[in-house]
């Protein structure tokens, strides 16, 4: 390594004066934290607090400052405020340099304050659910910012990001190596770091779009697993995985993945898919991760496991007013258990009737058929139509059947062009609008607080019916689809809205094995 610098020291980076600060709790000492691949000292200017990171020799040369300016154009990305930096290169600041030679072709940026995850694990400190979950929601955030960008950090472990004291701000460090449009490979293929990357990114590399889900998914696991004494008393030790049992069914994933099962089964299904993963392209995109995660990341609640509300799906703007309140979604089991109840008493009392005119009907029955041509029978069936390969449908124009209780049964479908075209028949046809409502994620109480169960119940009543002409699958992997749809709707008061156009993602709730609509 090189010598610290003197407390004393004064150095001036485009006519700015920086000065040293002292390390907390040692007096006289330079503030300076000491990475795999360099220093980072704690510099002031003012008030103002900077970072600046000077490299060890074996990393000190021209090619760790080339990324240095094409990075800084990311520094309004979220989570990469120390994107903004300078790089100092003995061309432009000969006389630093000269001051202290360490100092070539190190970085200045903005100094981040927080605390490390890597603390938290190493000293197995213990969150309460609120922390443990804001934390992941606020990493997962930073990262998806990054992916929606086309950037990877190719490095996440618990030492490269920072979190705020509330748990609800992640700033990420150590970008050199950072994958985006107009940056330059590294020389050396960032390999991961040992707990948080698969045996195949550790001996192969990984520079690319798509590099951060997998140690990004470990790192959510680990997170949210921390609440739990199980999980932190399993750890491996500065990581909660070891390296080398990734991929297998080792105690502490099994461990971490029940405690997850615990939080929500949609969560443990992603974790699970990332985990036997054999390579980038088969793990969830970050963004499914910020949509899970979004299902239970609601502050005001320390109940993790508790199922969260679901607001209605709004194919359109309709216009209609309503005022917002909060209706308690009924399990599926309580559903089904109310109606079987409902049916049985239903059934009692018509089973009695109807044995009465049983035979009556089928001796007018046999009649009608004996006396109706096939050709015309078969015209008015509605006959469901096929499925072809890219999901287009023919339209769905049967006549609604008057109903006054709900007779919706509980469906399960894997196809998620199968549970579209499912749901809007359904919808104008048996009109089981609380449970239809309930089949739509809690992105959609955040929308807009004007849409809510009534404005739901008020814009269908007022559909007649819905002609579903295509529904296409535009991505699937088992846990989100993306869909368009298609449709024309028929309005009680005469209004035809025609070939309406509308695209959702969806996303499967294993739980009760169907999909669940979110605005794409």
């Amino acid at each position: 390594m090189f010598p610290d610098p003197d407390l004393s020291d004064i150095i001036t980076i485009d006519e700015r004066q920086y000065q040293f600060t002292e390390a907390t709790n040692a007096p006289g000492i330079v503030y300076a934290e000491i990475g795999r691949k360099a220093k980072v000292y704690r510099i002031s200017s003012g008030k103002q607090l900077y970072a600046l990171k000077t490299f060890k020799s074996l990393y000190r040369n021209p090619d760790s400052a080339k990324n240095i300016k094409p990075i800084s154009k990311y520094k309004d990305v979220s989570g990469l405020a120390v994107a903004d930096r300078t790089a100092i290169i003995p061309e432009k600041y000969p006389d630093l340099i000269e001051q202290n030679p360490a100092f070539a072709y190190s970085i200045l940026m903005p100094w981040v304050d927080g605390e490390s995850w890597f603390n938290h694990v190493a000293g197995k400190i213990p969150t309460d659910s609120h922390q443990s979950l804001s934390l992941a929601y606020a990493f997962v955030s930073v990262v998806a910012a990054l992916e929606e960008h086309g950037l990877a950090h190719c490095d996440l472990s618990s030492s490269n990001f920072i979190f705020s004291n509330e748990f609800s701000h992640v700033e990420l460090i150590d970008i050199e190596d950072l994958f985006g449009d107009g940056l330059s490979k590294p020389k050396e293929m960032p390999r991961g770091t040992g707990g948080y990357a698969p045996e195949w990114i550790r001996s192969d590399g990984i520079w690319e779009a798509g590099a951060d889900r997998f140690p990004a998914a470990i790192l959510v696991g680990e997170m949210i697993g921390w609440q739990f004494a199980a999980v932190r008393d399993a750890s491996a030790g500065d990581s909660y995985f070891a390296d080398g049992e990734f991929g297998h069914r080792s105690q502490r994933f099994r461990i971490l993945s029940e405690r997850l099962r615990q939080v929500h089964p949609e969560i443990a299904d992603l974790f699970t898919a990332v985990w036997f993963a054999r390579g980038i392209e088969e793990c969830p995109k970050i963004a499914h991760w910020m949509q899970s995660l979004g299902y239970i990341a609601r502050p005001e609640h320390d109940a993790l496991s508790e199922r969260p509300q679901l607001y209605p799906m709004y194919p359109a703007s309709t216009g209609n007013e309503a005022t917002s309140r909060d209706v308690p979604r009924t399990s599926v089991a309580d559903r089904t258990s109310r109606r079987n109840i409902v049916a049985l008493l239903i059934a009692s009392i018509v089973f009695a009737l109807c044995i009465g005119f049983a035979a009556v009907t089928k001796y007018f029955a046999n009649i009608i058929m004996e006396n109706t041509p096939t050709s015309a029978v078969s015209s008015n069936m509605n006959i469901a139509p096929a499925v072809s390969t890219d999901y287009i449908l023919e339209a769905v124009t049967a006549s609604p059947v008057a109903t006054n209780s709900p007779r919706t049964p509980e469906p399960h479908f894997t196809d998620p062009a199968d549970f579209t075209l499912w749901y809007f028949t359904a919808v104008w046809k048996d009109r089981d609008y609380e449970y239809l409502w309930s089949l739509s994620t809690p992105s959609f109480q955040h929308r807009d607080p004007t849409e809510s169960y009534e404005s739901y119940v008020t814009w269908w009543s007022s559909v007649d019916r819905v002609d579903v002409h295509s529904v296409k699958v535009l991505e699937n992997d088992g846990h989100f689809a993306g869909i368009r749809v298609v449709v024309t709707f028929y309005l009680h008061d005469g209004q035809t809205l025609e070939n309406r156009k509308y695209d959702y993602d969806l996303i499967y709730d294993s739980e009760h094995a169907i999909w669940l609509f979110d605005y794409r």
